[in-house]
């Protein structure tokens, strides 16, 4: 059994090193345009700016929405059909960024990615206020909120209805906090006289000033 473990963990552990190696030629503005991928940043930077409350069609082309929320001339990042939406899809779900509901729709949900990038932020620390693990996090994860390729899209919006204060969080990145709470991965804490952020939780929203590692 212990045997067992072990192969286990070092399955998992193989696993987690391709999974980084991918995310790097995908995601690092250093490697990806070396590999000539330079629109899978800004494409799945903007599905986690998509609520997930509102899930998007898997077989449907969404150029059109992309054009409506960054005007009529802009880049739709190279989904100019659904196969290439799809593929993306399929990819930012390997890579923790978003789930799929069968082959029918896509929700932004970035659980996975930040399950792995939590407990490697905290490092030796068990705990950390919001803003400083959303400013460590953004150095590292250029998708997420404060993140140079997301600061970019966030900046080229057209459309009010995906601005946002910039002490609420996106729905995106509030619901995947909010699950690893539910798993008791992390736990919340909102002390008075500390700076919060909101997390938007669709129907209702919760305060957080500090986050507090509780497994790895």
């Amino acid at each position: 059994r212990y045997a067992g473990e072990i192969q286990d963990k070092k399955r998992q552990d193989i696993d987690t090193l391709f999974v980084d190696w991918v995310e790097d030629r995908l995601l690092a503005s250093s490697m990806n345009d070396e590999y000539r991928q330079e629109n899978v940043a800004p494409a799945i930077a903007w599905l986690l700016m998509q609520s997930p409350l509102r899930p998007l069609p898997f077989r449907e082309n969404h150029a059109d929405l992309i054009r409506q929320q960054f005007g009529e001339g802009s880049d739709v990042f190279d989904l100019t059909n659904k196969e290439r939406f799809q593929n993306l899809a399929y990819w930012a779900r390997y890579l923790g960024y978003c789930t799929l509901i069968g082959n029918r729709s896509v929700v932004p949900d970035p659980t996975g990615a930040l399950s792995r990038w939590l407990p490697r932020i905290f490092a030796t620390e068990r705990e950390m206020t919001i803003d400083n693990l959303l400013r460590e996090l953004a150095s590292k994860v250029p998708v997420m909120e404060d993140g140079a390729v997301r600061r970019r899209l966030e900046g080229d919006l057209v459309a009010d209805s995906l601005r946002r204060d910039p002490n609420r969080l996106s729905q995106s990145t509030s619901l995947a906090l909010k699950r690893l709470a539910e798993r008791g991965k992390i736990a919340f804490k909102d002390l008075s006289d500390a700076h919060n952020r909101i997390l938007d939780l669709g129907d209702k929203t919760q305060r957080v000033s500090h986050v507090v590692l509780l497994g790895n």
